[in-house]
């Protein structure tokens, strides 16, 4: 998905020389214009080569092989630890900058704010994997920029964040529901907004890990958001519950200011 729409943009601009890559016969998304090219990213060889090939000066990675469960470990373990490995590695021998999407995964979910500063314990193989890749990284030496997103949200986005759900319900004309009172803050970043951060630390060689996000909101009014945006002002339905707790990552002040919820629901339907 993220990988999709910064294509879309980053095609448009005429100043980059742009090659993007997936597992499919012909790319998935479209309104950009760039080379493509099928890669298995589960090959190390063919990364290699490839990146040899086109020789670029940064390097963008969104792959990710997102699984909760044990069905897939090795194959997270290929995409998630072992490309991005590789990668910097031939940034390192090439001058070239690695800019790594990753997430407040690594984390945890015991925690109610996410920082440099925060422990760094994730609790499944998926977030394992995509803390192993971002110590690989770091430890490579290469000038790298590493993005931990707390949730990425828009029209299509995964389904394992659950406001991505809800906006396909709202889509769909079903109503939503509020589990307790929804007061837990989020702040998600669009997937639109994502795409232009990278592309921000594209252009001005951001280095560092750094976390993501918009303005918080509360679950409950994100859902009433998206009740007014997808289903003209509708109510939604409420739900006895437990409460979750408050999941904020704390964004870097130098880098773009995020649109609030409500306004990129509005902008980017």
């Amino acid at each position: 998905m993220l990988g999709q729409h910064l294509v879309r943009v980053m095609g448009s601009m005429p100043e980059y020389d742009l090659l993007t890559t997936g597992q499919d016969e012909s790319p998935r998304f479209s309104g950009g214009s760039c080379g493509y090219t099928r890669l298995d990213i589960t090959d190390n060889d063919s990364v290699a080569r490839l990146i040899d090939d086109f020789a670029p000066d940064v390097i963008i990675n969104c792959a990710a092989k997102v699984d909760f469960s044990e069905d897939s470990m090795q194959e997270q373990y290929n995409v998630n630890v072992l490309t991005p490995a590789v990668i910097a590695s031939w940034c390192v021998s090439n001058d070239a900058h690695l800019i790594q999407t990753s997430g407040s995964i690594v984390n945890g979910n015991t925690i109610t704010e996410f920082s440099n500063s925060s422990q760094e314990l994730p609790i499944n193989y998926y977030g394992e994997t995509k803390l192993l890749a971002d110590r690989a990284i770091r430890l490579s030496q290469c000038s790298h920029a590493i993005i931990r997103f707390g949730g990425i949200f828009g029209e299509g986005g995964p389904s394992h964040l659950g406001i991505n759900n809800i906006i396909e319900q709202a889509k769909n004309g079903d109503v939503p529901t509020i589990v307790g009172k929804g007061v837990a803050l989020r702040n998600y970043i669009h997937v639109q907004d994502a795409a232009k951060l990278l592309i921000y630390c594209c252009d001005n060689r951001i280095t560092g890990t750094h976390y993501s996000g918009s303005q918080p909101i509360s679950i409950a009014q994100m859902i009433k958001d998206i009740c007014d945006v997808y289903m003209d002002g509708h109510s939604p339905n409420y739900q006895e519950g437990d409460e979750a707790i408050d999941q904020i990552t704390v964004v870097n002040p130098s880098l773009p200011e995020a649109r609030p919820f409500r306004s990129a629901l509005e902008m980017y339907r």
